[in-house]
């Protein structure tokens, strides 16, 4: 009889140690939110979300740090791009939205004429020095630290 005891203690308490665990993956997910480092005003970039494999499929909002909303949609289990523009430094944070809760997404903002500045460095440089390949280095190595 003790064992038989015993046995019903151990069923009984992995039970209820894996139940909330079985609970929580049945709920709606919270997407993980990736992209891009430095965001430019009025260029498109992707967000790519993704929610576990096991995850049922989940609505989402997307919207601007002012609640504006950009886009919406239904998140299937796995990974999904979606091009997102930015018009002004305030509408970052960006925010996804699901039932199971919110992902915010921050990047840098950058205005869009100074991504003309690496090549217009690259030209000044290869018409001062006369030297082209270093220029293009120079333009090639602001462009990545911008």
């Amino acid at each position: 009889m003790p064992a038989r005891i015993s046995f019903v203690r151990i069923a009984l308490t992995l039970l209820l140690c894996l139940l909330p665990a079985a609970l929580l993956a049945q709920g709606d997910a919270v997407p993980t939110v990736e992209g891009p480092g430095t965001v430019f005003e009025g260029s498109a970039f992707e967000l790519r979300l993704s929610i576990p494999e096991g995850a049922e499929e989940t609505p989402f909002r997307i919207r601007d740090a002012r609640g504006q909303l950009l886009t919406e949609g239904v998140l299937e289990p796995g990974e999904t791009t979606q091009r997102v523009v930015v018009g002004s430094r305030g509408a970052l944070p960006i925010i996804v939205e699901t039932p199971g809760g919110a992902a915010p997404f921050g990047a840098r903002f950058l205005p869009g004429w100074l991504s003309l500045v690496p090549p217009l460095l690259a030209i000044a440089f290869a018409l001062v020095f006369r030297e082209v390949v270093i220029s293009l280095f120079a333009g090639v190595w602001l462009g990545a630290f911008l």
